[in-house]
Parts: C-alpha cells; structure tokens; sequence
C-alpha cells in the first residue's frame, strides 16, 4: 500500500493515477491505492481540424461566424501542427489527435481541381504524421464530385499513406451520400475496412433526423428534400 495526501496531488493527477492503479479509494483525508499495475489508457482526441496554406481555403466568417479574437485564433492555430498544437496537447494530457481537413474540398466545383486538392492534402497529412507518429493519425480527404477518382483517392490514403479513413463535411454541391453515385466509394471503404465519419455542417440542426434506420441524416437544402445520409461507424 502506498499513501498520497489530496494536497501533493493535483486532480489530473489523481485521475491519472486511477488509471495506472487496479483500484483507488478515498478514506478520510488521504488517497490510498493499491500498486499491482495496470494498462494505462492513452487519451486520443478525434475529429481534430487542420488546413493547408496555399492550398485550402482561408477559414471564412461566412462559415463559422466567430467573434473578431477567436477567428483570429482560429485562424493561426488551424494551420499549425508541430509548435502551438504539440504544446497544447501536452498541456492537457493529450496523447494523440485524428488530424481532419476543416473544410475545402466538398466546395470546389471543378471534379479535376478536386482531386487534385484532395491529393494535395492527404500526402501533407501523411507527411504530418510520418514526422510525429506517436502523436498523430489522420483521416483522408475524399474529391467525392468525381466518385470514381474517390475510389482511387481512398485506396491511395488508406493503403499506400497510412491513413486511418476519411472525414467529409456535408452533402456534394447538393448530392447526398446515398445516391446511387457514391456507391462504389462505399463498396471500397467496406473492402478495405475502413471507416467514413461524417459531419453535418451547412444544415440546420432542426432538419437532422437521426433513427436506428438513418443513423446520420443531411438536412434540406433549398428545394425542401430531407436525405439520410449512411456512415459506417466502426
């Protein structure tokens, strides 16, 4: 038994320490917990935005109204990785980020600059994480306008690049994941076992239907059409 009093104990430390311990119990004043050692359990945060200067563009204020400091901030921490982003993990006890792209792609009209584009920023992504491997993974981006060229572009992430699936914002300039287009694309993520996650962005929250049917849902765009939206989640 080894004994610990609150006060040298800061309360992410305490959690920690429960992690490392079989058990942990208070009594009275004092920490007490037992030594035989444990697994401890890493702290991995998902769904975690990036962007690529020069590449993909600027965060806009017609997107994600924010107030003057935090598009500001916004702005200066969504293309760093290595310096203000490692140090924040740190500070909060974080272990690893999912690196997904903010936004981009989905909204380019021309297929081929969209492939392009996508390819841009998945082989950045894999060059991310190639240099800090212990602290990120990243999930691909996808030029979905061009169904057949995701297909390419997934094989290419997943296999060649490492990368652990893909994030999309939203519908496809007003095509929705379930038509029959897209299909495919998800015949390619069930082979290669990889997962799609999928983000709701320029719908309204009122128009989501979630069901155990529809497990993700798009909104309505303007002509009113309400769409589900698959997504393999696991």
């Amino acid at each position: 038994m080894s004994e610990q009093h609150p006060g040298n104990l800061s309360r992410r430390n305490f959690i920690r320490k429960s992690v490392e311990t079989v058990s942990v119990v208070a009594i009275g004043n004092a920490m007490v917990s037992h030594a035989e050692s444990v697994p401890v359990f890493r702290v991995i945060a998902i769904e975690e935005a990036f962007s690529v200067p020069g590449v993909t563009p600027p965060l806009s204020r017609d997107v994600i109204p924010l107030q003057d400091r935090w598009f500001e901030e916004w702005s200066r921490r969504l293309p760093d990785v290595a310096e203000l982003r490692l140090a924040d993990m740190d500070a909060h006890g974080v272990d690893m980020q999912v690196l997904s792209l903010t936004s981009g792609v989905e909204v380019i009209t021309d297929p081929a600059e969209a492939v392009a584009v996508a390819r841009k920023v998945n082989d950045y992504l894999a060059e991310v994480v190639a240099a800090h491997p212990t602290r990120f993974a990243g999930f691909a981006a996808l030029p979905l306008q061009d169904p057949a060229a995701a297909v390419v572009e997934l094989r290419r992430a997943v296999v060649d690049l490492g990368l652990k699936g893909v994030l999309h914002n939203d519908h496809i300039l007003g095509h929705y994941l379930d038509e029959p287009q897209f299909r495919p694309v998800w015949a390619e993520l069930e082979r290669l076992g990889s997962r799609f996650t999928f983000i709701l962005r320029s719908s309204p929250l009122s128009a989501c239907v979630c069901s155990r049917d529809t497990p993700c849902s798009a909104g309505r765009l303007g002509d009113g059409r309400q769409r589900s939206a698959p997504t393999r989640s696991g």
